[in-house]
């Protein structure tokens, strides 16, 4: 064995649980600890090293599923919706757009849209069973907007109302 001369500091001493009554036995068992203690932290760290990365890919893989996840539940919602006459498909594209990563807020909005009815459906009584049971409220309604001069207002906003009065007031359809 080789003999070194070390000149070790009172706080190195310290570190390595010496004492200045240690012996050279004590200093070189002190000295193989710390680089044991050395090679296992190097290990260590490498390992953490290894486990982080590999934490970020599986975090990576689990955000990609949920996101997949809520775009499914998204076009799932919209296909139902549509389905249900809540939606148009034109209307649809607006809504995954505006929602594709908020199933739970796209639930909310479906939960308070009720159907589409045509306006012609629902003056032809479509909810009461098909049966055509308000054709004197549309000459009711013709009078009323006749006397109030809003006939105009009827026409450009609101043609399929208008047609359906006309219809039931006159009985023939408007003209062309």
């Amino acid at each position: 064995m080789r003999k070194i001369e070390l000149h070790i500091t009172p706080e190195l001493m310290s570190a390595m649980g010496l004492t200045n009554a240690s012996d050279d036995s004590a200093i070189a068992t002190a000295i193989m600890n710390m680089s044991k203690k050395a090679q296992l932290a190097e290990t260590l760290n490498s390992r953490v090293t290894e486990l982080t990365a590999q934490n970020n890919t599986v975090t990576a893989q689990l955000n990609a599923l949920q996101e997949a996840s809520k775009k499914e539940q998204v076009a799932t919602l919209l296909a139902n919706a549509v389905k249900d006459g809540k939606l148009t498909n034109e209307g649809k594209a607006e809504y995954e757009a505006q929602f594709a990563g908020n199933p739970e807020g796209l639930q909310k909005v479906l939960n308070v849209l009720k159907p589409y009815i045509s306006v012609t459906q629902q003056l032809n009584g479509a909810q009461q069973g098909g049966k055509a049971t308000n054709k004197t409220e549309l000459v009711n309604a013709w009078d009323k907007h006749f006397m109030e001069g809003t006939l105009e207002n009827v026409i450009k906003d609101e043609p399929d109302v208008y047609a359906a009065m006309y219809e039931a007031k006159f009985g023939k359809a408007v003209p062309a």
